[in-house]
């Protein structure tokens, strides 16, 4: 966009909103030819259009010019001061740096901003921010250092693949080195917040969570890695939340944890009933998922992920895990409500499965069953024994599934390209089942692809039905993920 906003004076000024609502400074390009000193900040001419700001300390540039929460501040920091009051629709302030965001810098933005969200993501949180006017931010997001989760064994951070990210000084420092204490004082300042996503790596326990209400939070997102001891009781943090909908608990297994250590705490003071009022729930299959199922009675999205920390690879349930959490939802009668279901499996899905999935949740419309480390080989089912299970799905709108397909060789002669022999029959088959499932608007399945000389990754291939008088059509639509902590919406995959 900015090459066509560049064509003429017409179109730039048509582009320029879309091009500066969304910026990131210091800009990478000019970090690399600039001191911090010399560089200036965005043009005073699309202050305006600015909606979110990541200030995002470039990897070019050393970890600490000086301590700028005990000194003066850096120029760089003075131009930022300067600028956030004169950025009136300012709404999401995101921050990564190498040290302690500048307590000045943090009074200024809630202040004499609009801001709503703060993130603050691979930035280190040691010291005790002293905020002015915190009460207007409706949203908080804290990310520690080098806080590698990999959700499936789909894309995910592409810098975090690589061993210079985890090399740098800072994040050798802090990578997995608790900050309780910041973390308690930020949670205890924005206690109003409606959007709450916070790593375990600031939380000392749950219990803290749950000493005092949060009489607006709506959604609840909890990441990193625990065991037992630390992991408390959800239930108890969920009633201090009457507002709550959306309760994702994201969390990866503790290394050097034994079964028992990895269980949730059954241990609880209120009544798991309290978990009803949940409309959106995302859980992860490293710890039990019993108490949230059997609960859950008015759950409209589930999802169930594998989740473990980089370089780890994550497990998906196996298929007795996969009919136990059906079970479970049963028993709550939350399979009445659901209508969006997400879950992720290390075995081979069947028809019998899709059936009673199906059978136990009749209103569903959004299906996702992703295979972890899938696999090519034999299709074992008539694709109409497919397209008859899935047309008794009365609501069904999108489908993705992760079943096997005629292995497709990465040295394919057949075919002009390895994609184009993974699309042959999936394109094919996508047409059957439109055929079947007159609702059905999007299709996807999944397929195994190289991303390095050593490294492989699932993707999905979805299609849009399109149909006419005569005919169904499909549009092939460009590759998304799910980065964390997003399960249900998808953003688009930048190889």
């Amino acid at each position: 966009m900015s090459r066509l906003g560049s064509t003429c004076s017409e179109l730039n000024i048509a582009t320029r909103p879309n091009l500066f609502r969304d910026v990131r400074w210091p800009h990478r390009r000019l970090s690399k030819v600039d001191s911090p000193k010399a560089l200036p900040f965005l043009p005073e001419t699309t202050w305006s259009l600015i909606h979110d700001l990541h200030f995002d300390w470039p990897e070019e540039w050393p970890d600490m010019l000086t301590n700028p929460a005990e000194t003066d501040h850096p120029d760089i920091f003075k131009r930022l001061d300067e600028a956030l009051p004169k950025i009136p629709n300012l709404k999401v302030f995101s921050c990564t740096i190498p040290f302690d965001p500048p307590r000045r810098t943090l009074n200024i933005l809630f202040e004499y901003t609009a801001v709503q969200h703060l993130r603050m993501i691979d930035t280190p949180l040691t010291k005790t921010p002293l905020l002015n006017e915190p009460h207007k931010v409706e949203a908080l997001t804290l990310v520690p250092v080098a806080e590698a989760m990999r959700m499936g064994e789909g894309p995910f951070n592409g810098k975090m693949r690589e061993m210079q990210y985890f090399s740098r000084p800072y994040r050798q420092q802090h990578r997995g080195v608790a900050m309780w204490f910041a973390g308690e004082i930020y949670l205890k300042d924005f206690r109003h917040v409606k959007y709450l996503q916070v790593s375990l790596q600031f939380v000392w326990h749950l219990g803290s969570l749950s000493s005092e209400p949060w009489p607006e939070l709506e959604t609840l997102i909890l990441t990193g890695t625990c065991g037992a001891k630390n992991i408390g009781s959800m239930i108890d943090v969920v009633y201090t939340m009457p507002k709550l909908r959306d309760l994702r608990i994201l969390l990866a297994k503790k290394i050097g944890h034994g079964p028992d250590d990895d269980r949730m705490s059954d241990h609880h003071i209120r009544k798991p009933t309290i978990l009803s009022s949940i409309k959106s729930l995302s859980l992860s299959n490293s710890y039990g998922t019993e108490i949230f199922l059997r609960n859950a009675s008015s759950v409209e999205r589930l999802s169930i992920s594998a989740i473990l920390k980089h370089p780890q690879i994550p497990i998906g349930m196996k298929s007795s895990e996969l009919d136990k959490a059906l079970k479970d939802l049963e028993i709550s009668g939350g399979n009445k409500s659901l209508k969006k279901i997400r879950l992720m499996t290390e075995d081979e899905l069947t028809v019998a499965f899709f059936r009673k999935l199906g059978q136990l949740c009749p209103n569903l419309e959004f299906v996702e069953i992703e295979r972890c480390g899938y696999q090519e080989g034999e299709v074992g089912f008539e694709w109409s024994d497919y397209g008859e299970v899935f047309s008794e799905y009365r609501y069904l709108q999108e489908l993705r599934i992760g079943i096997p397909f005629a292995d497709c060789e990465e040295d394919c002669t057949a075919h002009s390209d390895h994609k184009e022999c993974i699309r042959s029959d999936r394109q094919d088959f996508a047409i059957h089942l439109a055929s079947w499932v007159p609702t059905l608007l999007y299709v996807g399945f999944e397929y195994r692809t190289r991303t390095g000389k050593y490294r492989k990754e699932d993707r999905w291939l979805d299609y849009e039905i399109i149909r006419s008088s005569k005919r169904i059509h499909l549009t092939e639509l460009a590759p998304t993920w799910y980065e964390i902590p997003e399960v249900w919406e998808r953003t688009l995959l930048h190889d």
